[in-house]
């Protein structure tokens, strides 16, 4: 039975993964007396735009960012959704130009979820525009956000974060070079 701890932990790879392992060990393992080194150079010339979604608001809830500072640091935005137009959807040419929410749309009703009843509709040869029901879609059109309230409606909100990945990935590596 092997009872050494593990006292030195090297990471292989200076590139957005390899910052976010760091810092994910780190923010675990840094007051147990473990090194933890970053070696190599990043694989990507410009990681591009990187969108992110509920587990990473954990992360960095984890690792004690405020979201806004974040925001602020990384030059970042918040996004509801994505806005397709018909051209951009190859599988269904239906689609006039529509709006995709990462949130839920519309409500149940009598235990029958909300699209169901677009489905019939459709069927039926009659169309809805969904983001007339859905509260992010709306939102975004009249360029609002507000973060989700755990005690209202707003509590089913979703969201994503947009950051240029170069930047975000240097603020990473600052941090967890501090």
């Amino acid at each position: 039975m092997m009872t050494d701890l593990i006292e030195n932990i090297v990471i292989v790879g200076a590139d957005l993964h390899g910052w976010t392992m760091a810092l994910g060990l780190i923010s675990e393992l840094g007051d147990k007396g473990v090194s933890i080194t970053v070696v190599g150079e990043s694989r990507e010339d410009h990681p591009g735009v990187l969108s992110l979604d509920a587990p990473a608001h954990a992360f960095h809830q984890r690792l004690g960012f405020k979201e806004a500072s974040l925001i602020a640091a990384v030059g970042g935005s918040y996004r509801y959704g994505i806005k397709l137009n018909s051209c951009d959807n190859h599988l269904d040419r239906s689609y006039k130009e529509s709006v995709f929410s990462y949130s839920p749309t519309g409500e149940m009703l009598n235990n029958v979820e909300f699209h169901h009843y677009l489905a019939r509709l459709k069927l039926m040869g009659k169309e809805l525009d969904l983001a007339q029901y859905s509260l992010t879609a709306q939102a975004a059109a009249q360029a609002k956000f507000t973060h989700p309230a755990a005690d209202s409606t707003l509590a089913k909100i979703e969201y994503n974060l947009q950051f240029d990945g170069l930047r975000y990935t240097s603020f990473l590596q600052k941090t967890a070079l501090d």
